[in-house]
């Protein structure tokens, strides 16, 4: 079941249509009450831009907004240069490179040095190097 203070209300916004068919619109808010009375809502927001209308596999980019209480946090997939840009709700800004199978290969955090991930040929994660990647990644 549900967990005990939880009152969730969903409302879903749906899909643009018309003039924008390469476009996919999906928004839902839940209202969260703790048993002590707080509560809060928390949106989510889908944008995907489709390169051919109505096929989801030609995603060319999917953007997703998370509103809590009015703090925004943002993360923008580019499926063309397999990037993730994100920022928190606190402004940090990251990005994140993955390769031809979906996986990190390199993270970017403003003010940090960059992350490199290296995988063996059965997918499974073998290095992790911060700052310069001595293979020419």
């Amino acid at each position: 079941g549900q967990p005990q203070g939880i009152a969730p209300t969903t409302v879903p916004v749906g899909a643009i249509q018309g003039e924008c068919p390469k476009y996919l619109f999906i928004c839902a808010s839940v209202l969260i009450t703790t048993p002590n009375g707080l509560s809060g809502v928390v949106t989510t927001e889908k944008t995907a831009k489709l390169a051919e209308s109505g096929a989801p596999l030609s995603l060319l980019s999917l953007t997703t907004q998370i509103t809590t209480n009015d703090r925004t946090s943002q993360s923008v997939y580019d499926a063309t240069n397999k990037t993730l840009t994100a920022k928190s709700a606190a402004g940090r800004k990251s990005v994140s490179i993955f390769d031809d199978k979906g996986r990190v290969i390199q993270k970017q955090v403003l003010g940090l040095a960059d992350v490199f991930y290296t995988y063996d040929s059965r997918g499974r994660l073998t290095q992790v190097i911060e700052g310069e990647c001595d293979d020419g990644n």
